[in-house]
């Protein structure tokens, strides 16, 4: 509960307002690989990791990942009228979160501006999200996608990750993904090993 009292004080200066979060919010454990399709309201990770994502049926694309004390609002259904797209959420780990409703948040919405604010700042941050992803899936080559999402996300120059994980993070397919990374590592710019890429510097 420290956790998230610290959290809400970090964004709320209103003590009514704090007080009716933690009133309204839950406490819920997943499981690594649980998935969730329908709009969960106001999210707080405690510990763990989620992947947003899209899926046609066919083929799976990740739009985001969150993991600890972050948050995020995981549906516009839940916080814009007449808007309503599927969202698709995976726990990547074990994840423990605290979630207000979304049954709520228009009451708590309409009540305190903060916590409107607070719907606002959240939707613009991930919209802006979604377009940087858009724009980079409609104008940047393949490769060059590639390269950049392993050099933003490797630790120590290395990033463990499969070519099926990869080729969901930049939208593509494994096949695909297979060949690039075999292009990559012929220009001298990664060294591969099993379910790992290495970044030459």
């Amino acid at each position: 509960m420290k956790k998230i009292e610290d959290f809400l004080n970090s964004i709320f200066t209103n003590n009514e307002l704090i007080k009716k979060c933690l009133e309204k919010g839950l406490f819920k454990t997943y499981k690594k690989g649980d998935d969730l399709w329908d709009c969960q309201g106001l999210i707080f990770i405690i510990d763990g990791s989620i992947k947003i994502f899209i899926d046609n049926g066919i083929r799976k694309i990740d739009i985001f990942n969150l993991s600890n004390d972050e948050y995020c609002l995981l549906s516009a259904s839940c916080v814009l009228n007449n808007i309503s797209f599927d969202v698709n959420i995976e726990f990547v780990k074990n994840t423990n979160v605290w979630v207000i409703p979304s049954k709520d948040l228009e009451e708590l919405s309409e009540k305190y501006l903060e916590f409107k604010q607070l719907k606002l700042d959240i939707i613009s941050k991930r919209l802006s999200e979604i377009m940087q992803f858009l724009e980079d899936f409609a104008f940047m080559p393949l490769s060059n996608r590639v390269l950049k999402y392993i050099k933003d996300n490797a630790s120590n120059n290395e990033l463990k990750i499969t070519h099926e994980e990869l080729a969901r993070v930049v939208g593509s397919s494994r096949e695909s993904i297979s060949r690039v990374l075999k292009e990559l590592k012929n220009d001298n710019k990664i060294l591969l090993k099993r379910g790992a890429i290495i970044v030459c510097t």
